[in-house]
């Protein structure tokens, strides 16, 4: 995914917790969690399928060739286009490709500061087109403790 997603390595994905992730959404979004289907041909959409919602859907959103089936992608399909709030807690972690520029990364590791998230770097395995995590920061989440009724102060 990182040669078609990721701008030839330079860029980075996020891993969700997918189920916090939701949990959010259902409150204020109309969600549809929606595990990929692949196949050897595209799907036909007739008339029928206009009042099938769900159906519908899967045609349209969640259908991809074969060759695509390593991905085991999941998508979240919403119902409307405005910006999406969603869980902090869903964030997971974070995978920076092997082209990425490290000025870059501290930028978004400094950024999600005081969150449990961890921060991979891909790399190449020995001997192989495989790609490989490697675990390089991991972010913690402070409590606060409180020293004074009207006093916060951050323990880290």
């Amino acid at each position: 995914m990182w040669a078609h997603y990721a701008n030839s390595h330079k860029g980075f994905c996020i891993e969700y917790d997918i189920e916090k992730l939701q949990d959010s959404e259902n409150y204020t979004f109309d969600v549809n969690r929606m595990k990929i289907e692949y196949k050897n041909e595209p799907p036909i959409i007739g008339l029928d399928d206009i009042y099938n919602k769900d159906g519908f859907l899967i045609k349209m959103f969640g259908t991809k060739s074969k060759s695509w089936e390593y991905e085991n992608e999941i998508r979240l399909i919403y119902s409307t286009s405005k910006r999406k709030e969603y869980n902090p807690f869903a964030l997971k972690s974070i995978y920076f490709g092997l082209n990425m520029d490290e000025k870059h990364q501290m930028q978004i590791i400094e950024g999600l500061a005081n969150r449990d998230i961890r921060f991979y770097k891909m790399q190449r395995k020995a001997e192989s087109y495989k790609l490989i995590p490697i675990l390089i920061h991991e972010n913690k989440l402070s409590l606060i403790h409180i020293s004074e009724p009207t006093r916060l102060q951050l323990i880290s």
